[in-house]
């Protein structure tokens, strides 16, 4: 599969989210948050680091497009983006116990109620987008490019 390819697939998954919302009717901006935003990327870039570095962040991302992928790039590479898949999810989980407890402290205050809902919700949906658009789909990938 080409670079272009891939990328206009998981461009193609995020418009189909995008009209989604719009024919449900919600106004788009309520699914923006960015603090919680924030949590989950910083999370994920900052563990990422610790265990990839630069140099395997970028071998993940280029290693699947190569015209003979080495196997055991391909095998890094796979590894890598299960990491993501985890470490992204992980975030989310810590960003819902976040926005619970915020909850929890804020009882009395209705508007805090909500903060501390999206921040639980939100962070999570994140993840998930990443998940589906662009960690798995590198994954399944790297599994294709390792089985031809």
């Amino acid at each position: 599969m080409k670079p272009l390819g891939f990328f206009l697939a998981a461009l193609g998954s995020l418009s189909v989210l995008v009209v989604s919302i719009f024919i449900s009717g919600s106004p788009f901006v309520i699914f923006l948050d960015f603090p919680s935003l924030l949590l989950l990327v910083g999370i994920q870039i900052m563990v990422t680091l610790a265990f990839s570095g630069f140099h395997g962040i970028a071998r993940a991302f280029t290693a699947p497009f190569e015209n003979t992928p080495a196997p055991a790039e391909l095998r890094k590479a796979r590894s890598y983006w299960k990491g993501q898949t985890t470490i992204s999810l992980m975030a989310g989980f810590l960003g819902v116990l976040l926005g619970i407890i915020s909850m929890m402290q804020n009882l009395s205050d209705n508007s805090a109620l909500g903060r501390g809902a999206a921040l639980a919700l939100l962070i999570l949906f994140y993840a998930l987008i990443l998940n589906l658009t662009i960690f798995i789909p590198y994954r399944l990938l790297c599994e294709r490019r390792l089985a031809e």
